[in-house]
């Protein structure tokens, strides 16, 4: 399975979820700056809800090279395919998703901000918890039962997915790549 058909069968669920219970997609406050960025349905702008609009995924249709991004960066390592291929395969909204009694929440990744943002604020904050041998990138938050301390770190190295709840040195392995966590999320609402 690759990136896209894990993005692809969550945005399906999540789709189906809203649908199901509100008789809606899904919805987010409405933004101006991320008008024209084709996230939004804007036909839909408050038709639900003051503020609020429809949105869907957008495939990114030019290609990122992130060569010339990890040199100007100075990073000193390649970011691993998978990761690169979590920023660059779709444009989204924030997004949400339960897997085995844990949410999940993953950042939006947006036309309107550079793939060097990213990767650089992705990799800063992995570096500022590990030790300087380790490459973790960082994807977002999790929260472990009723404990919503832990962060998303990645390997760089195999891709295996960590909550890490750094103030106590926990870590916990929650699955052994990204699309296999995106690909079993379950739609929260």
């Amino acid at each position: 399975m690759g990136m896209k058909e894990a993005f692809d069968g969550y945005f399906d669920k999540l789709n189906e979820a809203w649908l199901q219970k509100t008789g809606f997609r899904p919805q987010v406050p409405f933004v101006e700056r991320l008008k024209d960025t084709g996230l939004y349905l804007v036909d839909t702008l408050n038709e639900y809800d003051e503020g609020y609009a429809a949105w869907r995924p957008k495939l990114q249709t030019e290609k990122t090279d992130f060569e010339p991004i990890e040199k100007k960066l100075g990073l000193g390592f390649e970011i691993n395919p998978q990761i690169k291929d979590y920023i660059s395969v779709y444009w989204f909204m924030g997004l949400e998703g339960k897997r085995k009694g844990n949410v999940y929440y993953f950042p939006a990744i947006l036309p309107v901000v550079s793939a060097e943002y990213y990767v650089e604020n992705f990799v800063k904050h992995g570096k500022s918890h590990f030790d300087k041998n380790q490459i973790y990138i960082w994807l977002g938050h999790v929260c472990a039962g009723a404990d919503d301390s832990f962060q998303i770190y990645v390997n760089n190295g195999d891709c295996g997915v960590f909550a890490v709840q750094v103030l106590e040195n926990k870590s916990i392995k929650v699955a052994d790549s990204i699309e296999e966590l995106i690909d079993e999320l379950e739609a929260v609402l």
